[in-house]
């Protein structure tokens, strides 16, 4: 069976491409919606602030691996702008 592209993130999210593009992630303020990688898992955070390269917003999905990074669904986060894998366009 061949690999989705879209499940490739979860074996090494640093071997992609960097997306979304400067632009984009220029355009990243209060409530947009990023997705980033953190131990192994993907998911999204509604951002709450944006202060310089920093990112601080709030989990917004149950997450699977939880017994590993001790994120929740709602917990507060930190991440750095480029760590962003993806942004929620509304479709």
């Amino acid at each position: 069976m061949i690999e989705p592209l879209n499940n490739v993130g979860m074996v090494c999210a640093t071997c992609l491409p960097i997306t979304p593009n400067r632009e984009e992630l220029d355009n990243i303020t209060k409530g947009s919606i990023v997705k980033i990688s953190l131990c192994g898992e993907r998911f999204w955070n509604i951002v709450d602030s944006v202060d310089g390269k920093m990112v601080t917003g709030k989990v917004n999905n149950d997450l699977l691996f939880t017994h590993i990074h001790g994120l929740r669904d709602g917990d507060q986060i930190t991440f750095k702008l480029n760590e962003i894998i993806d942004i929620y366009d509304g479709r």
